[in-house]
């Protein structure tokens, strides 16, 4: 948070800073002189103390005032030093050499009378010196900045007691004089602020009593000042003023140290000091929602969850049902919707209607339909869910939501479907039946052929999607679920025979499916169990088929035991010809071997040729009948397959090109095109034309490819800036014609024959834009749309128009459109707030500085200067010598902003002694302390003020004034 420093030069290398904050925390201070020097300086503001009993750490400003809380106590410690602010400067009092290892006192008046004290040193030779301020006319900054002047002070050289005292000697004493001044008055609420200077700055102490019929110690707990909204627009705070500075840590955190009742509907659930650190005379409580009502509203002090109520700097609780009341006159704007209509699917026939009640009329509405409509009313609505946000003329807004339903929508939740009799098979089928809608149904189904139509046949297991479609274009789409049985698995397990003995076996054992297995052994006979038996060394297969009728078939080798064994030596057929071949290669058994392949016909030697892809079985039979069977997989390299990538040349030119890729074959390649004697997979460079290429691999096997390039038609595009009105728009395109000549037409009636032109636009809006481009290869045209928003226009009013040092001026925009607000105040502040409030610690005029800018980037700015007025006010002093020399002759007034004041003046007995409502002869000239054309007797007059100040705020006081003779 910045503060603003009243900074005046006092002697070099000091300032004396006026910033009130009682709160402890460190804070760099800028300070800034009239040569434009900066510096920066720590400096650590001290928390707010409470003399409760006994010793209390020493204090050495008038903002951190010890706050009195007791009648005697004993000090035995003493500040060295003048402290960090020099509150009395020298020269600017009766203290000639300024507060000296200083302690500051504070109190406020509990009963009107007479204040007596006393100040006795522990060490009897120490000289103390003493002035008092009230700080009800007066303030601790005035008092830093030499401009308030103690009501009573005594700098006596005298060593020993000192105080106000019975016996005591006028209002002011010098080096020369008694240490004893007379008893000062007090009235009911007024506050006083004691300086204690050490001037022997020894560290003895001393001890102090407050005495006399007017009582200054706070025995009694505040109360609630005033409250106020955290801002107008549907507030969920507000901000409580205390009479008393309260102790920080008896708030309540949850906010039960108080209750709020009132016609909404809220309740407090949190509350926190504000600037609080051991102190705070200012608090929030915040709300479970926003007020939703005018009204009065009333807070109460409760005892809160910790077991107290709040309590001051001495202890002291607020009692119980301690309350303040609010006033909530004007909220936020508050939206009802009615008249909604619902949409026919297709026809975006919906609307609804936003009610306004609350805030500050006009309203500007904004629903996010497409485009936005900015009325109470949107029309033309599809089925869906809308917002529209309203603000009122203050800057306060709100929104609301509604959905648009869709009339008689489509359903599609009627369907059904039969599962796929086997895994993989294409037998399922599915069926929808659809209502709503307008009727008219078109049913489609992802298949493949698509079907159309309530049903779907030839369905296989898997998800399938159907659209449905109705008369006036309403589409829903629903995906089903065909079910189908898993694979049959065919695990086999086999016990291979004895050579030259069918005592061989072999079991399968399935899974899957849909059960209840049958079993088919192409043995001679067929033998339908799992088992087939009295098996001889062959190939085997079964046929597996469950209850629906599906099946699966495995095949099983059975060898004779101690048949020979072989190794098979196979070469790959190529380019796909049946030129392959495979050896049998016997190591075992008794030689000479017979072979057997499964060809067609059969070749029974060693070696087979002619080979095509597949598997191949070859039997082995040794000298003694034992047999080996052997499978044999031979794998084709199909041939090379050409696949182009073609770049069609532009207009005129030989640019195009082709990019081959190749499948197959066996590596490397060799590429041979017909436009050139380039070997590789790309050739460039290459007009309109047919072309042929040529691929052989390293097998030889050859493949071509033929394919035409065509020139391209001339293409052309027009690039643009969006702008705001009143900026350039700048032209530019590509194209492939190599145009020598070129025709803008902007859309506005305006052309252009430059090559890259620019335009501003008269007006805003969306321009159809073209450009015809001539003396290329072909004529061509292209076109854009060239957009031109509107800017902002910015303005705003303040509220009070007529402002002072005291007010928050507040910054109401009234301009059209924005989104984003930077706002200079002229006084170092500034904000980016749509709705701000800047408090000017001074009077003049200030420039202030607006730019706003929108979604579309355009920015409007203006600048306005505002008067600010001192804030006015009337003080009057509380003691005068008349027929002295100085300007404290005559009782007069100091007034800022005094429009009409009225003066009554009454001696002891109510006799008038002096009267005026002419408020210059009041503040001019004042009351030279003659009654009936002699000098009133020394003593104390009562006074009764009233004045009228120019923003018609009314002021009234009652005080006495000390006549001295």
């Amino acid at each position: 948070m910045k503060h603003r420093l009243n900074d005046t030069l006092r002697e070099t290398g000091r300032f004396v800073l006026n910033y009130e904050q009682p709160k402890q925390h460190t804070t760099v201070l800028r300070l800034m002189t009239k040569a434009k020097l900066r510096f920066d300086i720590l400096l650590t503001v001290c928390t707010l103390y409470s003399l409760l009993a006994g010793e209390a750490f020493a204090q050495q400003d008038c903002f951190d005032a010890i706050n009195v809380c007791t009648s005697t106590y004993t000090q035995n410690t003493s500040y060295a030093g003048t402290g960090l602010e020099d509150e009395v400067p020298p020269g600017s009092s009766c203290l000639g050499a300024g507060e000296v290892n200083s302690v500051w006192y504070t109190f406020t008046a509990t009963s009107s009378g007479n204040l007596l004290f006393q100040l006795n040193p522990l060490s009897p030779g120490d000289d103390y010196d003493f002035a008092l301020f009230n700080l009800s006319t007066d303030s601790c900054s005035g008092i830093a900045l030499g401009t308030s002047q103690p009501i009573s002070c005594n700098y006596s050289a005298d060593p020993g007691s000192t105080g106000l005292s019975a016996g005591g000697s006028g209002n002011s004493n010098g080096s020369s004089g008694t240490n004893q001044n007379l008893p000062v008055p007090v009235q009911v609420g007024e506050t006083f602020a004691l300086l204690i200077s050490n001037f022997t700055s020894s560290q003895s102490g001393y001890d102090l009593t407050f005495s006399g019929s007017g009582s200054i110690v706070d025995n009694s707990a505040g109360i609630i000042d005033s409250i106020s909204l955290d801002g107008q627009c549907n507030p969920n705070r507000v901000r409580v003023y205390l009479s008393d500075v309260i102790d920080c840590s008896s708030i309540a955190g949850n906010g039960s140290d108080f209750s709020i009742t009132g016609p909404g509907n809220v309740t407090i659930t949190s509350a926190s000091g504000i600037s609080c650190s051991g102190g705070a005379t200012e608090l929030w409580l915040n709300f479970s929602a926003n007020i939703p009502q005018t009204g009065t509203y009333t807070v109460t002090i409760n005892a809160g969850s910790d077991g107290n109520t709040l309590m001051d700097g001495c202890g002291n609780e607020i009692a119980m049902g301690v309350s303040s009341q609010f006033e909530v006159v004007n909220l936020g704007p508050q939206i009802t919707i009615s008249n909604v209509v619902s949409s026919d699917c297709g026809q975006n026939n919906g609307a609804a209607t936003a009610n306004v009640s609350g805030g500050t009329p006009p309203y500007t509405y904004n629903w996010n339909s497409s485009p936005s409509q900015n009325t109470p009313t949107a029309n033309g609505l599809e089925p869906r869910v809308y917002r529209i946000a309203v603000m009122d003329a203050n800057g306060c807004s709100t929104r609301e939501f509604v959905t648009i339903d869709n009339n008689n929508p489509l359903d599609v939740s009627n369907v059904s479907f039969t599962p796929a009799s086997c895994n993989g098979a294409a037998d399922g089928t599915a069926q929808i039946i659809p209502s709503g809608g307008t009727g008219g149904f078109t049913i489609e189904w992802d298949t493949n052929p698509p079907q159309t139509g309530q049903n779907a046949v030839n369905l296989p297991g898997g998800s399938v999607d159907v659209l449905v479609t109705d008369n006036s274009g309403c589409e829903e789409e629903v995906t089903i679920f065909i079910p189908q049985p898993s694979q049959i698995n065919i695990p086999i397990t086999s016990v291979n025979p004895d050579c030259n003995a069918s005592n061989g076996s072999a079991t399968v054992n399935p899974t899957g499916g849909n059960g209840g297995f049958s079993y088919s052994w192409n043995t001679t006979p067929v033998q339908t169990t799992a088992t087939a038996t009295g098996l001889s060394a062959s190939v085997y297969s079964v046929t597996v088929t469950d209850m629906n009728g599906c099946s699966r078939t495995g095949s099983v080798i059975l060898t004779d035991n101690f048949a020979p064994n072989a190794t098979i030596e196979s070469s790959v057929p190529d380019c796909g010809q049946g030129v392959g071949q495979a050896t049998a290669v016997a190591t075992s058994g008794v030689a000479p071997y017979s072979y057997s392949w499964s060809t067609t016909p059969p070749q029974n030697s060693a070696t087979a040729t002619n080979l095509v892809e597949g598997d191949y079985f070859v039997t082995i039979t040794d000298a003694t009948g034992c047999i080996e069977i052997i499978n044999v997989k031979i794998d084709s390299v199909p041939p090379p397959e050409i696949s182009l990538d073609l770049t069609q040349p532009s207009c005129g030119q030989s640019d195009g090109e082709a990019e081959a890729t190749i499948t197959n074959g066996i590596y490397p390649l060799t590429f041979n095109w017909t436009s050139s004697s380039n070997t590789t997979n790309i050739e460039s460079g290459l007009a309109a034309g047919t072309y042929d290429l040529t691929v052989v691999d390293s097998s030889g096997c050859t493949v071509s490819e033929t394919f035409t390039l065509t020139e391209l038609p001339p293409e052309s595009e027009i690039t643009l800036n969006e702008v705001c009105l009143g900026e350039e728009t700048t032209f530019s395109f590509t194209t492939t014609s190599r145009a020598t000549s070129w025709e803008w037409d902007f859309g506005d009636g305006t052309t252009s024959t430059d090559q890259s032109p620019s335009h501003t636009y008269a007006t805003s809006g969306s321009f159809p834009v073209t450009l015809t481009l001539t003396g290329g290869c072909l004529p061509t045209s292209a076109s854009a749309t060239g957009t031109v928003f509107e800017p902002p226009t910015a303005a705003f009013s303040t509220d009070p128009q007529i402002a002072t040092t005291r007010d928050d001026v507040v910054f109401l925009y009234t301009g059209n459109g924005g989104t984003t607000f930077n706002w200079d105040f002229g006084d170092g502040n500034a904000s980016q707030d749509s709705r701000p409030s800047n408090q000017f610690l001074e009077d003049g005029f200030y420039d202030i500085f607006l730019t706003v800018v929108d979604g579309n980037g355009c920015e409007d700015t203006i600048t306005q200067t505002i008067e600010i007025l001192l804030q006015p006010a009337i003080y009057l002093p509380n003691a005068f010598v008349p027929e002295g020399s100085n300007e404290n002759k005559r009782f007069k007034g100091y007034g800022i902003g005094v429009t009409s004041a009225e003066l009554t003046i009454f001696n002891r007995w109510g006799s008038l002694v002096y009267y005026s409502n002419d408020f210059n002869e009041i503040l001019l000239i004042g009351w030279d302390g003659h009654y009936s054309g002699k000098l009133a007797p020394q003593g104390i007059y009562a006074y009764k003020l009233k004045a009228t100040f120019y923003d018609g705020s009314e002021f009234q006081k009652l005080g006495t004034v000390l006549l001295i003779r």
